[in-house]
């Protein structure tokens, strides 16, 4: 499953990548008052400044329902998915769309593009959650994909940013469950809050 989707990952960046400005093309001759104010919502929830502090914020709740796997989890999935995210913005500095919709400035215009943080990281967090609650697995992805698909109606982002990662949001988060990278920053964690507390 693991190969397949990064198979998949790779088959529909080069896909959107050819058609990267006609796709933004498209997207402009759809915009709405009404959809671009539901988009600005999606693509605010996804930032980092707004997305971390909720994801912290879930997990702890989680955490307090004694669900540590969860907890730790999401926290190990995000911070290996930033890393990532930004040494990839940094190797390919690929410059974002110049088209800005519905007047919506792209405030972090000043960083790199490929591949956008805001689906890497929603991905990332929402895999962990419907890993773990698979019975509201469809609503986790739906909230990540709307988050994905905002970046490209606000410009802030071509498909093949998004399809990118989006994908290796699942992908990090799969890998990072899969190698028990939560556990084991749990154990790190407490054990340096133990050997503070001495």
């Amino acid at each position: 499953m693991l190969y397949l989707l990064t198979l998949i990952g790779i088959i529909a960046t080069a896909a959107a990548f050819v058609y990267d400005g006609a796709i933004l093309k498209w997207v402009a001759t759809i915009q709405n008052p009404l959809l671009t104010q539901i988009m600005v919502v999606f693509t605010t929830l996804g930032a980092i400044y707004v997305g971390i502090p909720i994801v912290l914020i879930l997990a702890y709740a989680l955490e307090k329902r004694k669900d540590k796997e969860i907890f730790w989890n999401i926290i190990a999935a995000d911070i290996i998915t930033e890393i990532v995210t930004v040494i990839l913005k940094l190797l390919f500095n690929r410059d974002r769309p110049t088209v800005s919709f519905a007047n919506y400035s792209n405030i972090d215009a000043d960083f790199q593009s490929f591949p956008s943080g805001h689906s890497s990281r929603a991905f990332a967090v929402m895999s962990v959650l419907g890993d773990f609650r698979r019975k509201y697995a469809i609503l986790f992805y739906a909230f990540a994909f709307m988050v994905a698909l905002s970046r490209v109606y606000i410009g802030a982002h071509y498909a093949s940013d998004v399809i990118f990662g989006s994908m290796m949001g699942m992908l990090l988060s799969t890998l990072s469950i899969e190698a028990g990278i939560g556990d084991r920053l749990r154990k790190f964690v407490l054990k340096f809050i133990k050997g503070r507390l001495k």
